[in-house]
């Protein structure tokens, strides 16, 4: 199994830092499970002045670990993919929605931020609304639902129908009336007043999101992960700082900023300026020249 080096942690830290670009979000795998985690943490705060993300599916989260993640993090994301033990278990293994759970308490009692992320796969939504006021009790700051990926687990995966994703959005728009305020968000899937930051970008500063696979490959974001083609290039053979000042990071903003205009359904639209055109990776890999959003409906919804 590969897997980074502290030095070579260490070295991305300092390249990212030299990019200006201070939000950093481990993942995995588990990052849980790498031996040396909360040093590294630390140096990337204290030495680099990180703001770090850990992404995390609560399994290994103990008291002590919880107390000494709360020094070097700023915000944790754990993952939950089912409104109940028996949906989650399916997706992710037996007892896991407990430890997740469990994790989250713990995250409560030391004040560490609590991000869930939470995929929909069609068979994992029928208990919503005491799911969400049972996360709004323990302080949880934000759950963001999202579509399946076909990377990791997910690979291979079928998507989930439109129709479906209708029903749990609106089902969803009803729980936020209901359960939303300044302390906790509900993030429906397609629903936004705003765009992608890849739609923002002048002059190329690299100020987004910089996805870097375990193997080493950079990408825009986790999406444009699904295909190799979209890597930017690898930080085992050049620097991040030259990869983010490459041709290739430039080809592929205006790949983005092409495919973006010529979609016939957008033209005319009164929510064109303020919806962000489907994300572009979706985009690109439908066929990018009038792509048809099947879902846009949906996200006028977070704009009324």
């Amino acid at each position: 199994m590969y897997r980074f080096s502290e030095d070579q942690i260490l070295s991305i830290f300092k390249e990212i830092s030299k990019l200006k670009c201070q939000n950093v979000i481990i993942s995995g795998g588990e990052p849980l499970l790498y031996k040396n985690l909360i040093n590294l943490l630390r140096i990337g705060k204290q030495k680099y002045g990180l703001c770090i993300g850990l992404v995390t599916n609560g399994t290994m989260v103990d008291d002590y670990l919880a107390q000494r993640l709360s020094n070097v993090v700023d915000y944790v994301q754990i993952s939950i993919d089912g409104t109940t033990p028996e949906e989650n278990d399916a997706v992710r293994g037996k007892g896991t929605f407990q430890k997740a759970i469990y994790a989250i308490e713990l995250f409560e009692k030391y004040k560490i931020k609590t991000v869930v992320n939470f995929v929909i796969t069609g068979k994992n939504t029928s208990k919503l609304a005491p799911f969400l006021s049972a996360l709004k009790s323990k302080n949880v700051s934000v759950i963001s639902f999202k579509e399946i990926i076909n990377i990791g687990r997910s690979k291979g995966e079928k998507p989930v129908s439109g129709e479906f994703f209708r029903s749990i959005v609106k089902e969803l728009l009803l729980l936020m009336e209901e359960l939303q305020d300044d302390n906790f968000e509900i993030k429906p899937p397609y629903v936004s007043n705003s765009r992608c930051p890849l739609y923002f970008e002048n002059n190329y500063t690299p100020t987004l999101e910089i996805r870097i696979s375990y193997t080493g490959e950079v990408f825009l974001c986790q999406k444009f992960e699904t295909e190799k083609v979209f890597s930017l290039g690898n930080v085992n053979v050049d620097l991040l700082t030259d990869i983010m000042q490459s041709e290739k990071y430039v080809d592929l903003f205006s790949l983005i900023d092409v495919s973006t205009k010529f979609i016939k359904k957008c033209e005319g639209c009164f929510f064109t300026e303020m919806c962000f055109r489907e994300c572009p990776a979706t985009i690109i890999s439908n066929g990018f020249f009038d792509y048809q959003d099947q879902l846009c409906d949906i996200r006028h919804f977070g704009m009324d």
